[in-house]
Formats: C-alpha cells, sequence, structure tokens
C-alpha cells in the first residue's frame, strides 16, 4: 500500500494471500457479492478456506456501508415489527416533538431525514440517526423499539480504537449477548415495509457477527498460548490484539 505522506492519498499497489490472512471486508457491490457466491458465503457460512494452508478467513460487511444501507432503508421504505411501522415520516414527526425529559431534536435535523445524491455517501448523517440518544427518544414516546442496540453494535463493530467504547472481547459475555439482540430482534424479526423475506443489508449484519465470534475463536485457538481474557479485535481495523494487563 502506497500513502501519501501528507495528504490522505493511498494506493494498493500488492495484494497476496499469505498464512496470517484471516479476514476479509467489503461492501455489498455487485462485483464483492459475486464473489461471495463463488466462495459460498452466505449467513450460515461466512468463511472459506485459506489455500495455503486450510484455516478460516472469515468474511465481514463494511459496518459504514451497513449503516449507510439501513439509514436508506428507513427513510426509503420504514420498517415493520409486530405490526407496528417506523419510517421517514415517524422520524418526522419526532423531530417537532419535545418531551418534558428528552429533547427528541437533539442532532437530528430535517438534513438527516432528506438525503439525496453525494449526501447518501455521508456517514456521519446515517450514523446519527442511530445514535443512543435518538433511539432511546424513540423509545420515550411509545414507538415500536426497532432501534434497540443497533447504536451499541455500531460502536463496536466500527471500533478503531481500543478505548471509549470496549473492543470485541474485552466484554465477551455482553458483547455476545449484544450480537445475538441484534441478530434475533433487530434484524431477523424485522421486516422492510412491503417486504417478506430478508433484505440485503440484513444478511451482511448476520454475516458479520457470525464473523466476529467465530474469527476470535478461532484466533484464540490459533494463539491458545495466550491469556484469551486479554484477548480482543478492534474490528474497526480488524486487528488481533492481545494485551498483557
Amino acid at each position: 500500500m502506497a500513502r501519501g505522506i501528507i495528504s490522505p492519498w493511498k494506493q494498493p499497489i500488492y495484494n497476496s494471500f499469505d498464512k496470517l490472512f484471516v479476514a476479509m471486508v467489503s461492501d455489498m457491490g455487485p462485483t464483492n457479492r459475486t464473489l461471495w457466491n463463488s466462495l459460498n458465503i452466505n449467513i450460515e457460512s461466512t468463511s472459506f478456506e485459506n489455500p495455503l494452508n486450510d484455516k478460516n478467513v472469515h468474511v465481514f460487511v463494511n459496518v459504514p456501508h451497513l449503516i449507510k444501507l439501513v439509514r436508506n432503508h428507513l427513510l426509503d421504505h420504514g420498517f415493520v415489527y409486530n405490526n407496528k411501522y417506523i419510517g421517514k415520516e415517524t422520524l418526522a414527526k419526532f423531530l417537532t416533538v419535545h418531551c418534558t425529559k428528552i429533547n427528541l431534536a437533539y442532532k437530528i435535523n430535517q438534513s438527516h431525514l432528506h438525503v439525496t445524491g453525494a449526501q447518501r455517501q455521508n456517514v456521519r448523517l446515517a450514523a446519527q440517526i442511530f445514535s443512543e440518544r435518538f433511539s432511546k427518544a424513540i423509545d420515550f414516546c411509545g414507538k415500536a423499539k426497532m432501534l434497540d442496540h443497533i447504536p451499541n453494535w455500531q460502536e463496536m463493530s466500527n471500533n478503531a480504537k481500543d478505548r471509549f467504547t470496549d473492543s470485541y472481547g474485552l466484554d465477551i459475555k455482553n458483547q455476545n449477548i449484544l450480537l445475538n439482540k441484534i441478530t434475533q430482534y433487530n434484524i431477523k424479526n424485522i421486516r422492510v415495509h412491503r417486504s417478506k423475506s430478508l433484505m440485503l443489508f440484513q444478511k451482511g449484519i448476520l454475516t458479520s457477527n457470525k464473523s466476529f465470534e467465530n474469527l476470535l475463536n478461532d484466533l484464540q485457538k490459533e494463539y491458545r498460548y495466550l491469556n484469551s481474557n486479554n484477548t480482543y479485535l478492534i474490528l474497526g481495523k480488524m486487528r488481533f490484539i492481545y494485551q498483557n494487563i
């Protein structure tokens, strides 16, 4: 990888499989989906064998890409769970409501709901819709808890530094509970309005969630001489860390 010293420019100049290749991260564009199909990757089978050592290579979807897809479907179509609907119209109404305990307009405004063209690539706008504060505001006013757990999942899954948010593995019991809640409650049981099956972004989240657990388990087995209580993944950069505490 060639990188600019001053500018943020970077350019891949060489890529090769090697024995340390344990994970693959991509968006869900057509070319990458074709690759997934050729490797038999799906929500039940989320890894393939490294041809050099027959060990698993785990497949992940880029988290900012997933967050934008979730936001786009929420605004364009809306979500349904237990016959309750939440969509762009619902969020727009929330912006005009001021509860005594929670200001629903906190950090959210019309620019978050009316995104077109290049604005749809703005990750910050998408992430702020799924902030913990806004999710709690929706719950407070009695709407379906469809956004529950997404803020914590978003932070853990895209954590690029081992501070602020615990990296995956440092609070493994609660983090696996979170992954299970996202999988069972927020993804498998929610449908995009007028759709009867899981959408592509939902399959991407399910694939990544399964890979989180399987990758950490594989690495802990590979480096079993390390204390598993001090090993964790920085998922935003796909790093496996042993910390001597």
